[in-house]
């Protein structure tokens, strides 16, 4: 028995769940043909054979949803089985095929081209037909078998030349039976011993239903009989003539049909292997397929293979377990392997299983259960369970470990991967020790070999630890939850946990426990001291693992915290801006319907306008002098001015101009003071005005932004209105195009050569930004958009 699992008959690939694993990839292939090769797959091949496998899984994952919808349109009209094969076997073997099969080689024709376009870009190693080969296939086959026949299979006879005839002749004949057989029924003759009054067809005969107690020879010819012999089928005499006619023709027919087959055969067979070939590339595209979606199904991910021996495998996991722990395993080119220990249930085996099935997944060309993958790829994996007894041959479980290893030896290869779960655990410790130690010593004199094994034994965990060519590992153990981590931990071994685990399990199914305390006293004091010692370790490191993760927990809460004050502030501005600009709007709107209320004359005085115009500047919203009047107001409050203790050329400060004034008139009634701001002079309430300051206050500019307000109306139509409102409103609308405030302007000015579209076409002239045209072919609108 071969060992090496890249032989594919090692009988150790039961231990890696494989038949599971191979279960699961041939559920995606569409062929039987391809669930047959699967299991074929496992095998050495160099690294540029297994490169160019996995840059097809590339290729095929950059358009998958595509890819998986056009196959499966396509195979779903072909068999699953091998029939297709067996079809083009017979022709070569001058078999004549019926319609039916010839028409499932024509569906396998007509579907090659396609899957040959679509995967035209992977380069495919294969023997395509020329295009020569694909015309006369599509000319002198697919063409004229779908004149008779549809892809459903649907026959269409009548169309050949020399059936349509036979087939007209066919059904006057039939025509003429039913009504003979029909008037034969209505016979007295026949109609009292019926059966039953329908006719039916019987080995191509039309016969009536005659009780056999009733029979007599003039009813006619005896056809059948019903299997209790109560009911008699019979031809009547006068049928017969007519009945043999149409057998006659049939069998022309059948003769033409079967001379038909034969030329399509013929046919094929001058395509030489074209279409076997074009089969088998389906075969090789379903590989791909079943690849793909195997993969895609199981999360995998693409290796990269070296040539250096670096072995670094990220967040590797095992395919078949929900919610794998994630681990990652890193060795360099000079290291001899990895040795890991630690307590039972704590995972080790999984992970030796998971890292072999990465390198033999890897050499099948598929994807590989981790998140990242760069190995070296040997020719010979080697996988040993804990537990190798072989009944059959009469061995014990340590004679078969024994024998395995020393066939190993013996078969071993220059680059080899070799894992041990539970090396020599069927023997005392001390003894497993020193054999495992001498193993690994044979296995590096006969090779330069990778090896990874896990173990309990005391002495050779140390003796590991201590090399400097081995690195020494350990699975986790949580002390507070008393759970495996099942986390791989580097650089120090791990305590078996024995002890400890024996309690917990003795609590969880109830039962009275002293065992582990005896043993305790009985365990040498040296060993017992050394368990303790990496179980001290053990929790130390998790307790610093914990901590490590709390501190990741809180830079990331950190992070979010940051991001969401960020985001807070930005929302916290984006509503100040909106208040401001609704403030804003506001007061534009004030402004101008000041101005307007200027133009007709309803306001009279220059007194009563520049009241106005400061109630409105001061109502305008500025941050900054928002900022100022906070920082001013608590000195207004001790300021406060007294209107009896004002008299004209005294000087007073004004926040709102942020200077001092000259007053020029005082109204006591109205508790107001006239001051001159340079030139000009205004009335204002003493409950906004201070005690002049000792030192001139810096100044500050007071700046006003107006910001029109945008109608966004996006159709104007004018019908009715006055020439001047028309053309302020299309002014404005037009403005707001430009500005881009809308993406496109209607305006509706009728048909005809009206006021309002004149005048429109000739204004639209001016503005060589803006395209105009008839909305949709009506001139009675005219439609605007800026020009690219």
């Amino acid at each position: 028995m071969a060992l090496n699992l890249l032989d594919n008959n090692s009988s150790f690939l039961e231990y890696l769940d494989w038949d599971e694993i191979l279960i699961k990839l041939s559920s995606h292939s569409y062929f039987q043909h391809t669930k047959d090769v699967v299991p074929r797959l496992l095998n050495y091949k160099p690294n540029q054979i297994i490169n160019r496998d996995l840059t097809y899984l590339d290729l095929y994952n950059d358009d998958f949803e595509s890819f998986n919808t056009s196959l499966g349109d396509i195979f779903s009209t072909l068999p699953r089985t091998d029939e297709l094969e067996k079809h083009l076997a017979s022709i070569e073997k001058d078999l004549v095929l019926d319609l039916s099969e010839l028409n499932t080689i024509c569906k396998l024709l007509e579907g090659y081209p396609s899957v040959e376009r679509l995967f035209e870009h992977f380069n495919i190693d294969h023997n395509y037909p020329d295009q020569s080969i694909k015309s006369k296939i599509r000319n002198k086959f697919i063409n004229k078998f779908r004149n008779l026949v549809s892809k459903d299979g649907s026959e269409s006879l009548e169309n050949h030349p020399q059936l349509s005839p036979l087939y007209r002749e066919l059904r006057e004949l039939e025509k003429g039976l039913r009504n003979s057989i029909n008037i034969s029924a209505r016979k007295e003759t026949y109609k009292k011993v019926l059966q039953h009054s329908e006719y039916d067809v019987i080995n191509d005969r039309y016969v009536l239903a005659i009780r056999s107690d009733s029979y007599n020879s003039k009813l006619g010819v005896i056809i059948a009989k019903s299997s209790t012999g109560m009911t008699l089928f019979v031809e009547p005499y006068e049928l017969r003539e007519k009945s043999n006619q149409r057998i006659q023709i049939m069998a022309q027919i059948d003769a033409i049909i079967n001379e038909i087959c034969r030329n399509f055969c013929t046919t094929l067979l001058e395509f030489e292997r074209a279409p076997l070939n074009e089969l088998h590339y389906l075969y090789k595209i379903d590989l791909i397929k079943t690849k793909a979606n195997f993969s895609a199904e199981l999360g995998l991910k693409r290796p990269q293979l070296n040539e250096s021996k670096e072995v670094y495998i990220k967040d590797f996991f095992h395919p078949l377990i929900e919610n794998c722990v994630l681990n990652t395993l890193h060795l360099d080119p000079l290291t001899k392997g990895l040795i890991i220990s630690g307590p039972n249930t704590g995972g080790k085996t999984v992970t030796l299983k998971s890292v072999t099935l990465c390198y033999l997944l890897a050499a099948m060309g598929l994807y590989v259960p981790a998140g990242e993958c760069n190995i070296f790829l040997p020719d010979g994996i080697y996988y040993f369970s804990h537990d190798q007894q072989d009944l059959s041959s009469g061995l014990s479980s340590f004679a078969s470990e024994a024998k395995n290893y020393l066939q190993l030896l013996d078969e071993i290869s220059e680059n080899s991967l070799i894992v041990v779960d539970e090396i020599f655990n069927s023997t005392s410790s001390e003894e497993a020790s020193a054999l495992a130690i001498s193993f690994l010593e044979q296995i590096h004199s006969r090779s330069n070999s990778l090896v990874i094994i896990s173990t309990h034994h005391q002495f050779f965990k140390t003796y590991i630890h201590a090399s400097k060519e081995y690195i020494s590992s350990h699975v986790g153990f949580d002390m507070e939850t008393s759970k495996p981590t099942y986390k791989l931990n580097y650089g120090s071994p791990g305590s078996s946990m024995a002890f400890k685990i024996f309690d917990i399990l003795a609590e969880k199914f109830g039962l009275s426990n002293t065992i582990s305390s005896k043993a305790e006293h009985i365990l040498d004091k040296k060993q017992l001291s050394y368990e303790q010692l990496l179980q001290e370790l053990s929790q130390k490191k998790s307790e610093l693992d914990k901590k490590l993760i709390e501190n990741r927990q809180l830079n990331i809460n950190l992070k979010n915290q940051k991001k969401s004050m960020d985001g807070l502030v930005l929302l916290e501005k984006e509503r100040i801006t909106s208040e401001y600009k609704k403030k804003l709007d506001k007061i534009i709107s004030q402004a101008e319907n000041l101005l307007v209320e200027t133009k007709k004359g309803k306001i009279d005085s220059r007194k009563q306008f520049e009241k106005k115009v400061i109630n409105l500047t001061d109502s305008i919203p500025d941050p900054k002098k928002q900022k100022f009047n906070e920082r001013v107001k608590q000195t207004t409050a001790e300021k406060k001015i007294s209107i009896d203790q004002l008299k004209e050329n005294d000087y007073v400060f004004s926040p709102t101009f942020n200077k001092n004034l000259k007053i020029v008139s005082i109204n006591q009634r109205k508790k107001e003071v006239q001051v001159l701001n340079g030139k000009m002079s205004l009335w204002m309430s003493i409950k906004n005005l201070t005690w002049p300051t000792n030192k001139q206050p810096p100044k500050q500019s007071i700046q006003v932004n107006f910001t029109k307000s945008v109608s966004g109306k996006l159709e104007i139509d004018g019908r009715g209105m006055r020439l001047d409102d028309f053309q302020r409103l299309v002014e404005d609308s037009i403005h707001e195009l430009i500005n881009g405030d809308i993406p496109f302007l209607n305006i509706i000015h009728g048909h005809g050569e009206g006021i309002l579209k004149k005048w429109l076409r000739t204004f639209l002239k001016s503005y060589t930004e803006v395209y105009w045209q008839s909305e949709d072919g009506n001139d009675g609108a005219t439609r605007l958009t800026l020009k690219n």
